[in-house]
């Protein structure tokens, strides 16, 4: 095995916190167990060489690493009363009496996927018969170019679609008979856009969101980090939007302006 330094792990742990916000101070042996094909696949003998590899190729190495030491485990639903917030009270909401459709929504670290489909799915199914006259489009960021190119192919293995209702399979999935996979139909496909975006960096958006779905992305980051970023996210929603997180996060810890409404849900004050 090839070994990981005090000076390789500090170099490559102050990096990734700088540009990403990822607190790997707790990574050490799972970089170092998990990164051992990559750097055999390489050449590589020793990890300063690939510090340097990281640093020369950016995007698409960096990329590469942070898939490997973080966990993109997502489903269909995934969370499912957050869904039920959705259709049952916040779109009620935000779309009014009249069901408008003139609402913006953010998957923050959006992954391959699973997350902003299945938020389209609940509008479309929420919408009814008015879901034709809806022409949004949704925002779904992430970090890693990689899980994107997946979620935009939309097509999807039989063991992904476990847990979606099956009613909900046959109106918004295509099966591909060649190799039992299925593809999200167009109806569903058209509403998301997907873009790039280090939550590090200024968001690049001057419309405010409705909702904000930031789920299972700042486990990996330490307090410091969660605080600009959750300050960030308070900034980029409409008074009165919602900001939702994983079961397993809180804010309890850190400065924020949001008012609690229940565990894993928060709401900007009007």
């Amino acid at each position: 095995m090839i070994k990981l330094t005090d000076k390789e792990f500090e170099q490559i742990h102050k990096m990734v916190r700088e540009q990403y916000g990822i607190n790997l101070e707790k990574k050490r042996n799972l970089i170092q167990s998990r990164l051992q094909s990559t750097l055999n696949n390489k050449g590589l003998d020793n990890f300063s060489d690939y510090f340097k590899l990281l640093v020369a190729n950016k995007d698409d190495e960096l990329t590469n690493f942070l898939n490997n030491i973080t966990t993109n485990h997502t489903f269909f639903f995934r969370e499912k009363d957050h869904f039920d917030l959705l259709s049952k009270t916040i779109l009620p909401e935000i779309t009014g009496d009249n069901k408008h459709t003139n609402f913006n929504i953010w998957s923050a670290g959006c992954s391959s996927g699973e997350e902003v489909f299945s938020i389209v799915m609940t509008i479309i199914q929420y919408l009814g018969f008015r879901a034709p006259m809806w022409n949004g489009k949704l925002l779904a960021s992430d970090i890693s170019r990689k899980v994107m190119a997946k979620a935009q192919n939309g097509v999807y293995t039989d063991e992904h679609l476990r847990g979606i209702p099956s009613e909900y399979v046959r109106r918004f999935f295509k099966p591909n008979l060649t190799d039992k996979t299925y593809t999200l139909k167009e109806e569903v496909l058209k509403h998301v856009n997907f873009q790039y975006l280090n939550l590090m960096s200024q968001f690049p958006y001057t419309n405010k969101f409705d909702v904000i779905f930031c789920r299972n992305v700042m486990i990996y980051f330490d307090n410091e980090i969660r605080t600009k970023l959750v300050a960030k996210f308070h900034k980029a929603l409409k008074p009165g939007g919602y900001f939702i997180i994983g079961h397993s996060e809180t804010l309890n810890a850190i400065k924020n302006d949001f008012t609690y409404i229940k565990p894993s849900i928060y709401r900007k004050e009007k």
